[in-house]
């Protein structure tokens, strides 16, 4: 019969002997004795990492790198995570002294196996590419997981390109839009692009173009570069239409910024008129001149009235002229911005060609002015200041 007090069979490391392991036997009487002792030499070798660590920062800030690297090492060898990571940034980076990649993947290795997410990411980096270990994707896979799972955004947007790339992994276009989304939700701005792609082509998600618009916008917000062509492309394609006038002029600033000479004329127009921005004549004149430089007809004619009616200039009825004649010169070219349909036209043999197309509502409000429409501009003039 069993010993009743028996509590388990442990298998010894070479497996072929079992011994039986008694409650109350030596081993839990050491456990109980000195894991205590472990945890209070663990707090002891905190309380003197801490100081050292933080001397080490004040030795870097001063220009000391050799007592900085000696204090942080000390720490670091105690067990405090943040000089192992700083250490590591230091032997990584090189700009303080020479780089030594082994020494960082040492330093970071040691902090990740404490959980530190900023250490993980980076062990996962530089497998990545290959820096002091062989380029391993599924190593750099398992580093980004255990750093996402902490809420690490850089790593849950990698992890997010690792399932869309299938790299490391088998590719999975559902477990990329759960990171991706996971990221973008805390403002990565990549993440907030990629996710919109992936809802603008329905690749692991159902297809949601106004949706894929609203995770662009985001990303714009933060300037992301990717995310503001495209979205102003879907400006362009009429696939977005805002909901507000300061959504609109989010959009045209937009529009401008990528040099789009429509998007031009309608925030020189804004501040012409005062419309959802504060009246800059100056402004307005910078923005109508290139847009009229890259041959928008319009721009050239309200160029002209700046000219003729003395707005923000000595009134130059010569250079007024000179302005509408360019305008009349696009408009002979066949460069007919047609503000209406929101198409830009073009005029070809005895037909109409239709050669891009405009955000219809950028031009709600401007009208097809000349010089001679100058008592009709006076009145938007009055209109906007009402």
């Amino acid at each position: 019969m069993v010993d009743p007090e028996i509590k388990s069979l442990v298998s010894s490391e070479n497996g072929k002997r079992i011994s039986l392991h008694q409650s109350g036997s030596v081993f839990d009487r050491m456990t109980c004795e000195l894991l205590p002792l472990a945890t209070s030499q663990m707090q002891a070798d905190q309380d003197t990492a801490s100081p050292l660590f933080h001397e080490g920062l004040k030795a870097i800030s001063v220009g000391q790198v050799e007592d900085a690297i000696k204090l942080l090492t000390e720490s670091a060898d105690l067990g405090h995570i943040d000089a192992q990571y700083q250490l590591a940034e230091l032997y990584l980076d090189g700009s303080e002294l020479p780089a030594n990649h082994n020494e960082a993947a040492h330093w970071f290795q040691r902090a990740a196996d404490q959980g530190d997410h900023r250490a993980q990411i980076r062990l996962g980096w530089m497998y990545e590419a290959g820096l002091s270990f062989k380029s391993d994707h599924a190593r750099s896979v398992y580093w980004y997981r255990l750093a996402a799972e902490q809420g690490n955004t850089e790593a849950q947007f990698n992890l997010a390109a690792k399932y869309d790339n299938g790299e490391g992994v088998r590719h999975n276009p559902d477990e990329a839009v759960r990171w991706y989304r996971l990221a973008a939700e805390q403002g990565h701005a990549d993440a907030q692009y990629f996710l919109g792609q992936a809802y603008e082509a329905g690749d692991g998600i159902e297809q949601d173009v106004q949706e894929a618009i609203d995770w662009y916008i985001l990303a714009s917000e933060l300037s992301h570069s990717s995310a503001r062509r495209r979205f102003w492309g879907l400006c362009v394609s009429g696939d977005f239409y805002p909901e507000d006038d300061q959504e609109a002029l989010f959009a045209e600033q937009i529009g401008a910024s990528l040099e789009h000479a429509g998007a031009q004329f309608k925030i020189g127009f804004r501040y012409d008129v005062g419309e959802g921005v504060e009246q800059d004549i100056e402004v307005a004149r910078f923005w109508y001149k290139k847009s009229a430089a890259k041959g928008f007809r319009d721009a050239c004619y309200h160029m002209g009235l700046l000219n003729f009616l003395g707005r923000g200039i000595p009134a130059d009825i010569e250079n007024a002229r000179k302005w509408d004649a360019k305008g009349d010169v696009i408009k002979s070219a066949g460069k007919i911005p047609d503000f209406r349909s929101g198409r830009m036209l073009n005029l070809s043999g005895d037909g109409i060609i239709s050669v891009a197309t405009n955000p219809t509502w950028m031009f709600d409000d401007c009208g097809r002015l000349d010089i001679d429409g100058a008592v009709e501009y006076r009145k938007i003039l009055i209109r906007a200041d009402a």
